[in-house]
């Protein structure tokens, strides 16, 4: 079954991220950037890397990615260095604006294994496009990396980016779900991973957020409540 579900967990609440490996999603997000404050950084790096290494069983089907932190930060090489493992699927990338970003990243990586004997190629890499730049360059990130599986839409900092707010009817992001969709196809990627919906009470919200996602071209959904899981798998999982 293809990876419906991507559920965060903040890399620094140890109880999140277990409950979060124990859940129905596809696959978790164990996340070092916005959910983790600065001062947080280091330390929740460390517990990231022990939970990968020590906590998550051999049987555990569940796929697990860090977000790591941004280029443009002092925490992305190390985030890469220490939490690469073979339990580990792959790193979502934040803040993704250009190929240079993803063959930096990718290069990066490609050094860990090869120290750690891990197989070349082994992890998976997904930028998330969260700016009106980002947007506008998609198929070149999608295609800098035979790494890269897909994209992902990162919806909040996108309308941060640009100054506008996200409306109910979502009418304002269906450019960039849609260039998204189109970069992916010609490059030859899977479909991108659709947004969050940040309003977890507003359930008709987040089920009418889901279907047009899916309308505009995404196939799967990061999501931030183990509450979400249900529905997006309703969405995206084949007919009888």
């Amino acid at each position: 079954m293809p990876i419906r579900t991507f559920l965060f967990a903040p890399g620094s609440n140890l109880k999140v991220m277990t409950k979060a490996i124990q859940s129905e999603a596809d696959a978790v997000i164990l996340d070092l950037e916005d959910s983790v404050v600065m001062a947080e950084k280091a330390v929740a790096r460390e517990q990231v890397a022990n939970f990968i290494k020590e906590d998550i069983a051999p049987e555990n089907k569940i796929k697990v990615y860090v977000r790591i932190n941004s280029l443009d930060t002092d925490f992305c090489y190390d985030d890469v260095k220490i939490l690469t493992c073979p339990k580990l699927t792959g790193f979502f990338l934040p803040k993704a604006e250009s190929a240079e970003d993803i063959s930096r990243v990718d290069l990066l990586i490609a050094a860990v294994e090869e120290a750690q004997g891990i197989s070349k190629g082994q992890l998976d890499l997904i930028p998330i496009v969260e700016s009106a730049e980002g947007v506008v360059r998609a198929q070149e990130i999608a295609i800098a990396s035979k790494r890269v599986s897909r994209l992902a839409f990162g919806a909040l900092d996108y309308a941060l980016d640009l100054g506008i707010s996200i409306s109910d009817t979502g009418e304002e992001l269906i450019y960039p779900r849609s260039m998204l969709a189109i970069a992916a196809k010609v490059a030859g990627k899977k479909p991108p991973v659709d947004c969050v919906y940040a309003n977890i009470k507003n359930t008709a919200g987040f089920n009418m957020d889901v279907g047009r996602g899916k309308q505009q071209g995404a196939f799967g959904k990061m999501i931030i409540h183990p509450s979400q899981i249900q529905a997006v798998h309703e969405a995206y999982s084949p007919t009888d």
